[in-house]
């Protein structure tokens, strides 16, 4: 009887085994200081089976709970890690609009990528100190103090990545089909927890956005963008073609939204 492959569209089953075959991990079988290396290997695992529990991946045999020391590790990488994501977070609208055309996406996308690793790197810390609290391990209060300042650096990214105008940045990605795809995916048990960046508010946004700019005298931005004075009579977006308004990757005029307002590109340049 052939063996069936479980349901795995983005590859996870694949992480997880050469997150069990790091070498590093040996590491955590041997008294004493850990390496960097180990650091990182256990934080890798963690993220993996975080990322299988999150999507429903039946890992079978690859699966487990993390040992406490792995999983103390793992948390301490990931106050590193989001460390770095604080600072990728505060220097988004900055980055924003100095990124050649076509890059903004990927600079947001990098952002929620990053916080969707943050969150199954928690699932799989949350179910180690679950069982290291029920075994009553003797890490498990240290495991606990480690989860807790991750959750305090956790909260510190949201509360940079949900300022009104991150937000309307992050909204572009409304546009792939990125969001959609981790929705689609998402394990049952997670569908009544759906984090901020997955529960519609970029979707709302975007539609908010593109309500006013429909609405904006365009003539006046094209104006703008020839270097022009304003036009005496301004026109609708109505009274314009609608690939005008519409393009967003065509030729012609595109309007595009930067950090504080909107802007006009010329051609799609």
């Amino acid at each position: 009887m052939t063996k069936s492959t479980p349901y795995d569209p983005l590859g996870y089953i694949e992480d997880l085994r050469a997150a069990h075959e790091d070498p590093a991990l040996a590491e955590f079988d041997k008294t004493g200081e850990r390496s960097a290396e180990a650091a990182c290997a256990a934080f890798c695992l963690a993220r993996a089976l975080g990322y299988c529990r999150l999507f429903g991946v039946e890992a079978g045999e690859l699966d487990g709970i993390l040992p406490a020391n792995e999983a103390i590790a793992a948390a301490e990488e990931l106050r590193r890690f989001l460390d770095l994501c604080i600072e990728d977070a505060k220097q988004l609208p900055g980055r924003w609009d100095e990124a050649p055309a076509q890059v903004e996406e990927a600079l947001c996308a990098d952002l929620l990528e990053a916080r969707m690793d943050v969150w199954a790197v928690g699932v799989a810390l949350g179910e180690s100190l679950e069982d290291c609290v029920v075994s009553v391990e003797p890490e498990a209060e240290e495991l606990g103090n480690a989860v807790e300042q991750t959750l305090v650096l956790r909260d510190t990214f949201d509360e940079i990545l949900r300022l009104p105008e991150q937000m309307v940045l992050l909204s572009v990605l409304v546009t792939i089909p990125l969001l959609e795809n981790w929705r689609a995916i998402l394990a049952p048990e997670f569908q009544d927890c759906i984090p901020w960046w997955l529960d519609g508010t970029l979707e709302g946004i975007e539609e908010n956005i593109n309500r006013k700019l429909a609405e904006e005298p365009l003539d006046r931005l094209l104006a703008a963008a020839d270097g022009q004075e304003e036009p005496s009579q301004p026109a609708t977006a109505k009274e314009l073609p609608r690939k005008v308004i519409l393009g967003p990757r065509g030729r012609n005029v595109i309007l595009q939204k930067s950090f504080g307002s909107p802007t006009v590109t010329k051609d799609g340049v």
